[in-house]
């Protein structure tokens, strides 16, 4: 299944060699068909010539994830981070993909395949770090990979709640690709997003059916 192109998006504002070392990671497993994607808000002079890099003025991680896959070339997407490195090609895990949408064409790399819950009871499988096609993103998540209701955690879990409340049955495939990388996670928007996400919460529980992918429940956050 190599065969099949894919595009690994990549943000990040740390210093240029923790990057450098997940690019690699990407490198070493990965041989033909595929093209790195780095996106951030910090300039860099020193970033691993074989990617391709794309400075913003964007504010987030999530901003910047979602101005990457406008500039992927593949219809299958990889999102990976600068603290969990890639030791397998997620394209080895294709031949185990079910034939039922969407769980054919989105499944996460890496956690592990728990039964996420809400306060309220609300269940759900986490999509921790997403490989997913580009039918998911066009036809589910109106374009963006994302939520920008977020800025960088629980985002994830937003993902998944919303496949969920389209397909009551969704349950992705966790097949492991990665492995964690000894470095300090920043919870800046930790408070922010926990709001976000709490909100999110109640609304369903209460019975909206007003969400978007993208604005949430806008009238209400």
């Amino acid at each position: 299944m190599c065969n099949t192109q894919i595009s690994f998006i990549l943000t990040s504002k740390r210093d240029s060699y923790i990057i450098n070392k997940a690019i690699q990671a990407v490198k070493k497993v990965c041989k033909d068909n595929y093209e790195i994607i780095f996106v951030s808000e910090r300039l860099y002079d020193d970033i691993d010539k074989d990617v391709k890099y794309i400075h913003t003025d964007l504010l987030t991680s999530v901003q910047n994830y979602n101005e990457g896959y406008k500039h992927a070339s593949y219809d299958w997407i990889c999102l990976l981070t600068d603290d969990i490195h890639l030791i397998k090609d997620p394209r080895e895990c294709f031949k185990d993909l079910p034939d039922n949408y969407p769980e054919s064409h989105i499944f996460t790399i890496h956690g592990d395949r728990a039964l996420s819950k809400t306060q309220y009871g609300f269940g759900y499988y986490t999509l921790y770090i997403p490989c997913l096609h580009k039918k998911i993103v066009e036809d589910e998540f109106a374009g963006r990979i994302l939520s920008e209701g977020f800025r960088h955690h629980y985002v994830d879990h937003w993902s998944s709640m919303f496949l969920t409340l389209r397909y009551p049955d969704f349950a992705p495939l966790f097949l492991p690709c990665t492995k964690n990388d000894k470095l300090y996670t920043d919870y800046t928007h930790t408070e922010h997003d926990k709001v976000v996400y709490e909100k999110a919460c109640k609304e369903i529980n209460n019975g909206n059916k007003y969400y978007g992918y993208n604005g949430l429940f806008e009238l209400k956050l």
